[in-house]
This record gives structure tokens, sequence and C-alpha cells, in this order.
């Protein structure tokens, strides 16, 4: 039996393998989280620095090593012969008290399988209380049946303990020992984060697991989706794996990754714990990033168990950024634009790991998007009067996204934007802005060139001699951008039609030149 100290808190632990004057310890994950080093006592007296070796947050097991010392173990028991009804004892460093170990006796109540912690368990009636956790269920003959984990009390409940079972820790030893996750992540019935547009039909995901800290390894850990994109939207919620003021961690995804060694290339977009963003070019090995852009961020949380959730939108030469519902900024993904795959990531800057933390992430999920048409130019024809007219793309669908670079016509009475999942059957929606820095949303219908208004308010910037407007519709929510800024989500609603997809201009009579238009693009799922 061991005592283990660390600023995460106390607890016990127990040798279950001894090589030399080398010892490894079982524990807790919530004993050890966090740090990479605790304090070990052994024998109840002699003090030994531990390194963790690995950690598994779900399972809540942790290994630890010692040296150097003369050290004996303790026998794992055989978990097919633990019955409900044998006898059980229960020793730890209850409450953190100086001293000897304490030792509970009670029996076994029932083993299950728990999907919270996603392994065996063992319910017990012998008193667990804080500071026994990580600490031996041993049988009547000393061998370890079990690792005590929680336990709950109260006036409802008496002594109700909970040990994860030996068959769990067995398996799970290879891992822990290696710092690596033993399980493949798999697929959970969530979707991808509802603060943003629902994607629907995914191209990868749901995914959920963990991403084990190494620092020794001198690469980033990833996990990967195994596809092929080049434009989608990907989103994923990711847990922090301690707190900012333990030490800096990163993550978030790595796009249009290829090749290996030194051809390797793709785009991280990463947040850091000193909440900060930042948009890099990966290039040959882990270790050759080059920054292309970087900014603060806003609504973050940096604290331990804090989770953050992402959303990444990449078209073409742009990209756009969202952390916990807001937006952050446009992204500028020029440096690469062939497909490539899509992973998870953390650690991709210096010091940013703790041996044995992990960083766990879920609902990672992706949608593709390909090009539909574009890139289109020309001018919107000059009719009489204020007559708006347009230039329809091949593109027929109800989710979408579409950018175009629009050139202002002199004076200030002028409009261009777009219109989408327009249909024989009814009205569609248009978007657009005007020569009074104003923006509007309508349902329209560009054969009577009938409208009604549905919303609209003056831009928070001057507009340009050129203006990039880009336009996101998914389900029955938008987003409209001008210049790289959201200006409004769109209400979509009352129309879920598929449609055409146009851009669309006019002038006032007195002006001769009209609006024209570069680089029409439009991508589909």
């Amino acid at each position: 039996m061991v005592r283990i100290e660390s600023q995460a808190g106390g607890g016990s632990g127990a040798v279950f393998e001894v090589n030399g004057q080398t010892a490894l310890i079982i524990t807790n994950h919530h004993v050890v989280e966090g740090v990479a080093e605790v304090t070990v006592t052994v024998n109840d007296s002699t003090t030994y620095r531990g390194t963790v070796m690995g950690t598994d947050a779900v399972r809540d097991l942790a290994v630890v090593k010692i040296c150097c010392g003369n050290f004996s173990k303790l026998p794992f028991g055989d978990a097919a012969s633990l019955e409900p009804g044998d006898e059980v004892i229960a020793i730890g460093y209850a409450l953190g008290l100086s001293g000897e170990a304490t030792i509970t006796r009670g029996i076994v109540s029932a083993v299950r399988y728990d999907d919270s912690h996603q392994s065996d368990v063992i319910q017990t009636d012998a008193a667990l209380n804080p500071g026994n956790s990580g600490g031996p269920l041993l049988s009547m003959s000393g061998r370890i049946m079990g690792i005590n984990t929680f336990g709950y009390a109260g006036p409802e409940v008496e002594s109700l303990g909970f040990a994860i079972s030996v068959k769990t820790v067995q398996e799970e030893i290879p891992s822990l020992r290696t710092g690596r996750p033993a399980a493949t992540p798999t697929p959970t019935p969530s979707g991808p984060p509802s603060t943003l547009p629902d994607s629907g039909e995914y191209s990868f995901g749901p995914i959920r697991g963990e991403l084990r800290h190494n620092p020794s390894d001198g690469s980033i850990e990833d996990e990967y989706a195994g596809v092929s994109l080049t434009d989608m939207i990907v989103t994923a919620t990711f847990t922090n794996p301690y707190s900012a003021a333990t030490n800096s961690w990163n993550y978030g995804f790595f796009i249009r990754g290829s090749g290996t060694g030194s051809s390797a290339r793709g785009i991280l977009v990463a947040v850091t714990s000193s909440r900060g963003w930042h948009t890099t070019r990966r290039q040959g090995r882990s270790s050759e990033i080059q920054t292309i852009a970087e900014g603060r961020l806003g609504n973050f949380d940096t604290g331990a168990g804090g989770s953050n959730s992402l959303w990444l939108a990449a078209f073409g030469k742009r990209g756009l950024l969202f952390v916990n519902n807001e937006f952050i900024s446009e992204l500028d993904l020029s440096s690469v634009t062939g497909p490539g795959d899509v992973a998870v990531f953390t650690g991709a800057f210096t010091d940013a790991e703790v041996a044995g933390a992990v960083t766990r992430f879920e609902d990672f999920a992706g949608r593709q998007f390909q090009k539909e048409y574009g890139p289109a130019s020309g001018t919107f024809g000059y009719e009489e009067g204020f007559t708006l007219s347009g230039h329809y793309s091949r593109a027929r669908t109800s989710d979408l996204a579409a950018e175009a670079t629009f050139i202002n016509p002199p004076g200030s009475d002028w409009i261009y934007g777009f219109g989408f999942r327009e249909s024989q059957s009814r009205p569609g929606e248009s978007i657009s802005v005007q020569g009074n820095i104003y923006w509007q949303h309508d349902t329209w219908h560009m054969g009577d060139h009938t409208s009604t208004y549905v919303a609209g308010g003056f831009l928070s910037s001057e507009l340009r001699s050129e203006n990039h407007l880009l336009l996101l519709a998914i389900g029955d929510a938008g987003m409209f951008f001008v210049n790289g800024e959201l200006v409004s989500r769109l209400d979509l609603s009352n129309n879920l039609d598929s449609g055409d997809v146009s851009v669309f201009g006019a002038s006032d009579s007195d002006y001769t030149v009209e609006p024209s238009f570069k680089n029409f693009n439009v991508w589909t799922p």
C-alpha cells in the first residue's frame, strides 16, 4: 500500500509490479489528475517522487512509477471468482489522516457493468471515505479484486461504495503504463454542438475519445476521422485536461492533412489555455508549424474539467471559426487547398502537454461540401428603372455555402446580394447589402420582383469599393458575412425548400453603370 499526494489532492495506491528497484502503482485518475509528478509514501515512512505514466479519465484509473528502493507487490485476484456475499477489505488513507492506512470490512453487494465508467464495477458495503480513492479492494487472502473509486453517504444512504473491477484494471494496465489509449473512440448518439446550425447527415462521426498527452514522443497527439475532404463543416467539444493555472494546453482541428514525413502538410486551427486562437500551416515534421494568423478568444473556459465547443467551416481559400457559439474570425486557408484527412489534436505547441494527462473530445463530426459552381464573373444588365438583374448558378439545393465579391457602381442607390431556395412552388430568399450601408433579408420572387421584408439593419463597418459576401444556409438557420464579419444569423424556418442559387444586383436609373461581381462560387453537400 502507498499514500499518494499531489497538487490535485491525496489518495491511495497499490504496487502491482516490481522490476528491480522500480515499482508500478495502480491508483485513480482523479487522485493524480492534471499533474505529471506526485509524492509517494511507502510503508508509512519512505517518500519517493512518482511519475504519472498514464491516466484514463473515463475508467478513473492511472499508473504511477517510483524508483529507487526495495518494494513488494500485491497480487491480482481472479475477477471470475468474485460473487455477491463474498467478504472483502478496503484499505487506504481515509481522509488523508497521518499514520497508517485504515481498513474497513464488508461484503460484495453486486458486480455489474457501469456505462459511465465503461468498466465492470464492484459494489460493496465496506465503508469508503475520501482518501480511500485509488486503494485496493482486497479478498480475504490479500489479493486485489478492485480499485476503490467512490462511495456514497448520507441520511438515506449507508456504506455504499464502488471499485473498478480487477478485470478492467488488468485490461487497461498495458495502455496506462505506456501512456497510450487502448480503445478506439466509439460513436455517440448525440450530434454536433446545437449552438450552431445542425449539419444533419455526417460524412463522419459523431465520435468521442481521448487524446493522451505524451510530451516525450515529440509529436502532436491526434485522432483522425479517416476521410478525404477539401470543403467541410466540422464540429467537436473538448474537455480541458487540467486547469490553465497548472500548465498550458491547446486543442483543435487539423484539416486537409495529407502525406507523411517531410511531405506531410495540412492546416491546424487551435485554441489555447491562454485564451488565444491560432491558424497554422504544418509542413513536414510535427515541429515545422508556421503561423498564419492568431487572435484572442472571448467566451472561453480554461478551468480543469471545463469544456469548449469548436465549429469550423472550410470553403476554398476561406474558413470560419466559432468557439462556444461566438464567431471568432474568418480564416485564411489558401496555403493548403487540396483534399486531406480531418483530425482532432492536442499538444501542437511546446510545453503544452503533461505526461499522463488526457484531453477528451466528443461530438467530433463533419459534413462534406463540394464545389457545385464557379468561379463566375459578370455585370448585372442595365434596365430602365430600379430593376433587379440576376445571374443564376447551376446549383439547386437547400443547404449551401455561397460567396462572391461585388464591385460598387457610382453613387449609393444600388443593391446586390444572393438569392437562394427559389422554387416554382414558392418565393425564395434573398440577402443583400445596399449603398446606404444597410443589409436586408427578404422573401422574394425574381419573376415579378415582389418581396417581403424579414429582417435587416445597418452594417457595423463601412462598405468598400469591392465587398466580399458569404452566405451559409443549413436547415432552418443561416449566417451572413460581409468582408469577414458576421452580420447576422438568419431565420430560414419558413423556407426549407431546395431551389436556385443566384447573385443579383441593381442600380438607380440615373446611373448607366451597374454593379458587377466576380468569384461567385457555390458549395453544396
